[in-house]
């Protein structure tokens, strides 16, 4: 069933965000907040956007960002929110046969995980990063000392969780964005491209957007557009004029005629 015809009622459906965009949220929430944003979008589905400071730990799924409430429902991420509304007769895949659902899935997997492990980087372990943003941000809404101590257990647990897909080296000092870093993330951009013209777009129009097209968008919209000490990330992907172009169609159908 298309988004046209849903059987989904959506009067009580509210996406919590962390905090103030500009005030608090880091690149690698931003992303996520965003791609569910943009999917919620193309089904047609109205909701609203809920900021609370302490969203991270009102999280279903061990502080994964961003989570919706609908009735006594509450769903975290971006898959488990598709499954959801798939489950309530709105989907944007039923053009597509079972291998492309199967390739754009594994596409969404790799893109993820991969562009999610940069942004984590970038807020977390590039010093210039951190001490300019990240850290001010993600302290913002604690009071002291406990600001101080959570920030130093967030950067912990993610420089870990880092360190088991090799993106971090033995200490913080020694890490430094390399061309290795980048040529990692170009595979999954190319590949994520070519599914994007695989099952039909055309260079100036946007059709039939899928949950690969949101993913697409929070990921690449929120590096292009968020102001970060380094930019050699958003340069990476200004080299895919195709993605950039999808980006700047979704936000002018989906985000731009809606503001005021």
């Amino acid at each position: 069933m298309s988004s046209s015809t849903s059987s989904l009622k959506v009067r009580d459906v509210n996406l919590l965000y962390p905090g103030v965009p500009v005030e608090q949220i880091l690149l690698a929430e931003q992303t996520s907040c965003l791609s569910v944003q943009a999917f919620l979008k193309m089904c047609g589905l109205n909701f609203e956007v809920e900021m609370r400071s302490n969203a991270e730990h009102m999280s279903p799924a061990a502080g994964k960002l961003p989570f919706i409430k609908c009735g006594q429902s509450i769903v975290a991420e971006l898959e488990p929110i598709v499954e959801f509304v798939e489950k309530r007769g709105v989907s944007l895949t039923q053009h597509l046969n079972h291998e492309q659902k199967s390739d754009m899935k594994a596409y969404m997997s790799l893109i993820n995980v991969v562009l999610h492990h940069a942004e984590l980087y970038l807020n977390w372990i590039h010093e210039k990063t951190y001490r300019e943003i990240t850290k001010r941000r993600y302290s913002s809404c604690y009071p002291w000392p406990l600001n101080h101590v959570l920030t130093w257990k967030k950067r912990k647990a993610v420089i870990s969780k880092l360190k088991t897909y090799g993106w971090a080296s033995n200490t913080v000092d020694e890490v430094r964005l390399t061309n290795s870093f980048f040529e990692l993330i170009n595979l999954p951009l190319h590949m994520v491209q070519a599914m994007i013209i695989m099952v039909g777009r055309r260079r100036q129009q946007l059709l039939l957007p899928t949950e690969l097209d949101a993913l697409v968008f929070g990921h690449l919209f929120s590096i292009l557009t968020t102001t970060l000490p380094d930019v050699n990330l958003s340069n990476v992907v200004r080299q895919f004029p195709n993605l950039v172009e999808l980006c700047r169609r979704i936000d002018s159908a989906h985000f731009q005629k809606h503001s005021d």
